[in-house]
């Protein structure tokens, strides 16, 4: 079984704030842009996949070796992702 999405922050490395375990087409690009806002930074959807070369990031997260930190570190590298919605971090959320 893989790594659990979300755990403790471990030695000051930030951490993801809300898991949307919803599936797609379920409203999760209006909760995306909800969470945005409320929690003051971005929130990872697929649509970050299409522009992002993550899918071997998944593939590995999904057979047990993921890279969290490495998914969820924002472009721009100075911010961290505060949530999460969709798949594939949907299927993770346990």
């Amino acid at each position: 079984m893989a790594e659990p999405l979300i755990k403790k922050e471990l030695e000051g490395e930030p951490c993801l704030e809300v898991i949307g375990a919803g599936w797609g087409r379920t409203g999760t690009n209006s909760v995306k842009i909800a969470l945005e806002k409320l929690l003051d930074g971005p929130s990872y959807h697929m649509f970050e996949c299409a522009v992002r070369p993550d899918f071997q990031k998944w593939i590995d997260a999904y057979a047990g070796k993921p890279d969290w930190k490495g998914i969820f570190t924002h472009p721009d590298g100075d911010r961290f992702y505060k949530a999460t919605v969709d798949y594939p971090a949907c299927g993770m959320y346990k």
